[in-house]
């Protein structure tokens, strides 16, 4: 997959590959693209059928620290799902400013694409005046294709929605509507070692701050494709002040300081309390482990 960057400054340039401007005649499929749900993978399946495509991001999450997706995440999900290239917009004043009509004057004329896929929701240009409707009207050169909403449970598949669940730790339903299972990537790095000293050593991961985390708890998971114990919290019976992203694999022994990981949250087990002693602590720890345990060969798959 090929990526590229545009700026109203500098125009479009090739990031990753050559300079050959793909793009130029492709479909481009708009819109946030959190989390790369279901409902995102329809826009690009139409757009798929078309032949070559790509997707339009802006350089930035704009949602603070509730993105279901990192840039990265996202830019990886997309090569995952087929993409041709990437074209990441810089969101500098100038751009945001644009209005719908200038909007569409740079996918037709800077990008020259033939093909336009969007939600039915989709909305652009300054203070997001413009529409899926006004986007049909305003193209001259290009098709567009609006997409109505992909249902599950009755209900549109939203990014707003799956961010709902995951702040409540309904991990199980957000997984669901995303259509893989939610994950959470980073450095493993050093902790407080209060795992370790009690038998059970983690893998605390240095997440990125812009991701959204699921509510604080204990959650069954994988890691290195190895079924795991998730702590997500401040440690209460510790009295930790960060909240931290801690990974025990039951069995493991290998060493991960400095590795990339990826964590991927299944379920969760229980809520992160306060014990009155670390003998407790370890009685329930053993309880968790043992549940996790229990869940190997039900059925779920590593994504």
């Amino acid at each position: 997959m090929r990526i590229y960057s545009y700026s109203e400054e500098k125009g479009i340039s090739a990031v990753c590959g050559d300079d050959k401007e793909i793009f130029v005649g492709t479909s481009i499929c708009l819109g946030g693209f959190d989390g790369i749900h279901k409902g995102h993978k329809a826009l690009f399946d139409v757009a798929k059928s078309r032949g070559k495509w790509g997707v339009l991001l802006f350089d930035r999450n704009i949602k603070g620290n509730e993105n279901l997706t990192t840039q990265t995440e996202k830019i990886k999900l997309i090569e995952n799902c087929g993409a041709d290239y990437v074209i990441i917009a810089e969101y500098s004043e100038k751009f945001s400013k644009r209005t719908p009509v200038e909007f569409v004057q740079v996918l037709e004329n800077i990008l020259k694409v033939s093909h336009i896929v969007c939600g039915y929701d989709y909305r652009f240009g300054y203070m997001a005046k413009g529409d899926a409707k006004a986007l049909k009207e305003l193209c001259e050169k290009a098709d567009v294709t609006v997409l109505e909403p992909v249902m599950q449970n009755d209900a549109p598949i939203k990014s707003t929605d799956i961010r709902t669940f995951i702040k409540k730790g309904d991990i199980s339903l957000a997984n669901e509507l995303l259509g893989y299972n939610y994950t959470v990537s980073g450095k493993v790095e050093k902790g407080l070692g209060n795992g370790r000293k009690m038998g059970f050593p983690t893998a605390n991961i240095a997440y990125s701050e812009e991701k959204l985390l699921p509510a604080d708890g204990v959650y069954y998971g994988k890691m290195l494709g190895r079924d795991a114990v998730i702590n997500i919290g401040k440690n209460p019976t510790f009295e930790a002040e960060k909240r931290t992203v801690e990974v025990h694999i039951p069995d493991f022994s290998g060493d991960l300081y400095g590795e990339n990981v990826e964590v991927e949250i299944l379920e969760k087990i229980r809520d992160d309390i306060k014990f009155d002693s670390i003998d407790n602590l370890i009685v329930q720890i053993n309880k968790d482990i043992d549940y996790v345990k229990g869940r190997k060969g039900n059925g779920q798959n590593s994504n």
